[in-house]
């Protein structure tokens, strides 16, 4: 179930323009709910890291790396996400 959080995460990760420092706050409070509970870490919010990583390349998005680093340290919390 998405929630209205997770929807501003959506709209303050997926915009690209001049919201870098939006852009890392969110990143920053994801990775915080990730590292507290992460047995309870939404997957919506893995599915938009994805689709960053994924596009990042092709776009130049600056948030590529961090993005693929949260992937993988939430890799190390809940290991059977990431083998779906």
């Amino acid at each position: 179930m998405v929630t209205t959080l997770d929807l501003a995460f959506f709209r303050s990760l997926d915009i690209c323009l001049d919201n870098d420092i939006e852009r890392i706050h969110a990143l920053r409070l994801i990775r915080r709910m990730m590292v507290v509970c992460p047995a309870k870490f939404p997957a919506s919010l893995l599915n938009v890291m994805i689709s960053i990583a994924n596009d990042g390349a092709h776009e130049r998005d600056k948030m590529l790396r961090t993005c693929l680093a949260t992937i993988c340290e939430l890799g190390m919390y809940q290991i059977n996400w990431l083998k779906r």
